[in-house]
C-alpha cells in the first residue's frame, strides 16, 4: 500500500573519521524513495580514527531509530536506520516498491565495509554473490558511508589489492568503474589519496590503471582535498618512495610534473616538508630528481611554510637525521649549506635550535655549533662513536673501532664525545654503561684524560640519573669499576646522591636485595655519611630502612641495622610503614629466624623496650608475635621465640596480663 505522506526523523551520528577525511559535517539532503517516502539523513561530526582512515563499522554509529509514519491509522510503522547507507542505496534497494528488511540490509552493509577494511575477500564474494546482477548490485558496491567514503577507499587505504579488483570487476562497465574510482568523500579525499597512505605503489597503480586515458589519470593525480593536500603529499608523509615514483610517472614530464612537486597545501607545506616528518630521505631524493635543474631543487629546499619553517627545520624538529644528512649533501655549495642552517622561522628558531630541542645526537652531530664542514666532521666522529658503543659487535672489534675513533680527537674532544646527548638526554657514556661490556667501558674511560673522568661518570640526565645509578640496578661489576675510577672525594656523594625518583646508588642496590654489594658500599662511607643515608627521609617522608622492610628484604634490614648506632637502629625499628605497622611489627611476618637476628643486635633492656612498643592499632610486638603464625601445625622455631619473649617480659617485670 502506498502511503499518501510520510516523513523520517533525523538520525544523529557519532563515529570516527580519518585524518584524511578529517572532522567534517554530514550535511542532510532529503530523498524520495520509490514508495514516496521522504528520507532525510542527519548531521554528524567525525574525530580522528584510532587505526587508519576509516570508522570501524563493527562498533560504528549510534543511530536513533527513525519511524515512517503512514497516513492510515492501522498501517504499521517501519523502523529504518541509515547505518552505512547513502541516498542512492536507500533508493535503489526498494525492490518492487516494498521496503526491505532494513536491519538485514544494515548488517550486510556493515559486513561489506568491514570486509573491505580487513581484507576478507571471501566474504566480499559471498555478499556480492547474494545480490542480483544489475542496478541493485551496482548501487550496493558504490554506496558511501555517512562520511562520503566508499568501500574502494577502505580497500585502497589498507592496501587490499584483491578487494579492489573484486569491487571493480563486479561493476557492469568502464563508465561505472571510472565514476567509482573518482568518487570523493566529504573532505574532498579521493581513493588515490587514501591509497597513498599505504606505503606501497601497487594500490596507486591499480587505481590509475582503472581510468580510461592519460588525461583522466593526470587530473586524478592532481586532485586536492579540502586541506589542499594531494596524493603526492600523503605518499611523502608516509615515506613511500615507490608511491611517489608511481604518481610522478603518471604525470607528463616537464612543467606539469615540476609544478605538482613544488605544490603546497593550505598551510604552505610542500611534499618535502611532509617527507621530513618520517625521515623520508629516499622520498625526498625521488621528489628532487623530478625537478629539471639544481636551481629548482635549491629553491624547493629553501621554501618556507606559513610559519616560516623550511624542510631542514622540519627534519631537525622531528629528529629525521637521514633527511638532514641528505639535504646537506644535496647542496653542493658550502655557502648554500651555511645559509640553509642560518635560516630562521617566524619565531626566530633555526634548524640548530630545533636540533638542540630534539636532543637527537645524530641530528646535532650534523648541525652542531657552527654551520661549517669542520664542526660537522667533528660531530660525525661523535656519532660514529655512539653507533659503535650501541652496536652488537664483538668486544674486540668494538675496542679497536673505539681506539681508531678517539685517536682522531683531542683529549677535550674525547670528553665532549662521551658527553654527547641524545633525544632522551642520555650521554654516549651512559649508553655504553647500559649496552656495552665491562672491557669496552674501560676502553672508553682509559681514552680520557684524568681530569675528565669524574665529569663523564657523574654527568646527569634530566632525571638526575648518572652512569652509576644506571649500573646500580643490574650491572654491579660496572658500578664498582666506575667507583674505583672516581676521585676519592667524589665517591661518597656519588653513592648517596638521589635522582628525581628519590633513588640513590645505595637505594637501588638495597632494593635488589644485594647484601654483599650493599655492605661494600656502606664501607665506602664514613659512619656519619652512612647513618645519614640510611636514616634520612626522602621527599615522601620515608626512610630507606622502612622501604627495605616493605620490599621484604629482611636480611638486608638486619644488615642496615648493623650499620647504625643502637639509638638510631631502635628508632628505625619503630618507624611506621605505609600500612601503619612499625618496621619491627612488619618483620614479625618474616619468620622466627629474622626476629632472632634483629633482636640479637640489642641488649635485653633494649629488646624489652622494642617488644612492648605499640603500633597504630595499639598492639605490641609481643602480642603480634604470639598471634603468628596461625595454623594446625605448630612451628617449633616460633614456639622457641615466644618462650624467649615470655622470659624477656618476665625478667623485665612487664605485666603479661596487659596483652
Amino acid at each position: 500500500m502506498q502511503p499518501s505522506s510520510s516523513s523520517v526523523t533525523t538520525s544523529s551520528f557519532s563515529s570516527s573519521a580519518s585524518s584524511t577525511s578529517a572532522s567534517g559535517v554530514f550535511n542532510t539532503a532529503p530523498v524520495t524513495t520509490p514508495n514516496g517516502a521522504s528520507v532525510q539523513v542527519g548531521n554528524g561530526e567525525g574525530a580522528p580514527a584510532k587505526d587508519m582512515r576509516f570508522p570501524d563499522h563493527s562498533e560504528q554509529l549510534a543511530v536513533t531509530t527513525t519511524i515512517v509514519k503512514r497516513a492510515k491509522p492501522n498501517s504499521e510503522s517501519v523502523a529504518l536506520t541509515s547505518h552505512g547507507m547513502t541516498d542512492n542505496s536507500m533508493v535503489s534497494l526498494q525492490a518492487g516498491g516494498a521496503i526491505p528488511n532494513v536491519r538485514d540490509h544494515s548488517q550486510r552493509v556493515n559486513d561489506f565495509f568491514t570486509a573491505c577494511r580487513t581484507g576478507n575477500v571471501n566474504q566480499i564474494k559471498v555478499l556480492l554473490g547474494e545480490l542480483p546482477e544489475g542496478e541493485q548490485k551496482t548501487s550496493f558496491i558504490v554506496q558511501k558511508n555517512p562520511y562520503g567514503e566508499t568501500a574502494l577507499m577502505y580497500a585502497a587505504n589498507q592496501g587490499h589489492i584483491d578487494i579492489m579488483e573484486e569491487l571493480l570487476a563486479a561493476l557492469p562497465n568502464d563508465q561505472h568503474r571510472k565514476d567509482f574510482i573518482l568518487e570523493k568523500n566529504f573532505m574532498g579525499g579521493t581513493a588515490l589519496i587514501f591509497a597513498a597512505d599505504t606505503n606501497t605503489g601497487s594500490t596507486v597503480e591499480k587505481l590509475l590503471a582503472g581510468l580510461p586515458d592519460d588525461q583522466h589519470r593526470k587530473d586524478f593525480i592532481l586532485e586536492k582535498n579540502l586541506l589542499g593536500q594531494t596524493a603526492l603529499m600523503h605518499a611523502a608523509r608516509w615515506n613511500s618512495a615507490s608511491t611517489v615514483e608511481k604518481l610522478l610517472a603518471g604525470l607528463p614530464p616537464g612543467l606539469v610534473r615540476e609544478k605538482h612537486i613544488i605544490e603546497k597545501d593550505g598551510s604552505r607545506v610542500n611534499a618535502l616538508m611532509h617527507a621530513a616528518h618520517s625521515d623520508g630521505a629516499s622520498t625526498i631524493e625521488k621528489l628532487l630528481a623530478g625537478l629539471a635543474t639544481d636551481e629548482n631543487r635549491k629553491n624547493l629546499i629553501f621554501e618556507k611554510d606559513v610559519d616560516g619553517g623550511n624542510v631542514m627545520m622540519y627534519a631537525a624538529r622531528f629528529a629525521s637525521w637521514q633527511t638532514v644528512k641528505y639535504l646537506l649533501e644535496s647542496l653542493s655549495d658550502a655557502k648554500d649549506r651555511e645559509e640553509l642552517l642560518r635560516e630562521t622561522d617566524n619565531a626566530g628558531q633555526s634548524a640548530q635550535w630545533w636540533a638542540e630541542r630534539s636532543r637527537h645526537v645524530n641530528v646535532r652531530g650534523l648541525l652542531y655549533v657552527t654551520p661549517n664542514d669542520e664542526a660537522r666532521a667533528l660531530w660525525k666522529v661523535f656519532v660514529d662513536l655512539r653507533n659503535v658503543v650501541n652496536s652488537y659487535q664483538p668486544d674486540l672489534i668494538k675496542e679497536e673501532q673505539i681506539r681508531t675513533l678517539v685517536n682522531r680527537l683531542t683529549p677535550a674532544e674525547r670528553a665532549q664525545a662521551l658527553l654527547a646527548r641524545d633525544e632522551r638526554d642520555v650521554t654516549t657514556f651512559m649508553v655504553a654503561v647500559q649496552e656495552s661490556s665491562l672491557s669496552v667501558i674501560k676502553a672508553l674511560l682509559d681514552s680520557l684524560a684524568p681530569e675528565h673522568v669524574d665529569t663523564v661518570i657523574l654527568a646527569t640526565s634530566k632525571s638526575l640519573n648518572t652512569a652509576l645509578t644506571l649500573s646500580a640496578d643490574e650491572r654491579l661489576d660496572v658500578l664498582f669499576m666506575l667507583l674505583e675510577k672516581l676521585s676519592p672525594g667524589e665517591i661518597a656523594n656519588a653513592i648517596v646522591e638521589k635522582t628525581t625518583a628519590d633513588d640513590s646508588v645505595l637505594t637501588l642496590v638495597a632494593r635488589k636485595g644485594h647484601i654483599n654489594p650493599f655492605s661494600r658500599l656502606c664501607k665506602l662511607l664514613s659512619a656519619q655519611e652512612r647513618e645519614k643515608a640510611l636514616f634520612e627521609q626522602n621527599t615522601a617522608g620515608r626512610r630507606l630502612i622502612t622501604e627495605v622492610a616493605e620490599w621484604g628484604y629482611v636480611h638486608m634490614l638486619t644488615e642496615i641495622l648493623r650499620e647504625l648506632r643502637q639509638d638510631l637502629a631502635k628508632a628505625a625499628l619503630v618507624q611506621p610503614r605505609h600500612d601503619g605497622m612499625s618496621v619491627l611489627h612488619g618483620a614479625a611476618f618474616s619468620g622466627a629466624a629474622v626476629i632472632r637476628s634483629i633482636l640479637n643486635l640489642f641488649s635485653p633492656k633494649d629488646q624489652l623496650e622494642l617488644i612492648i612498643t605499640r603500633d597504630w592499632q595499639g598492639r605490641t610486638f609481643y602480642e603480634v608475635a604470639h598471634e603468628y603464625p596461625k595454623g594446625p601445625r605448630p612451628d617449633l622455631d616460633w614456639i622457641a621465640v615466644k618462650k624467649d619473649l615470655d622470659q624477656l617480659v618476665r625478667t623485665g617485670g612487664y605485666d603479661l596480663k596487659t596483652r
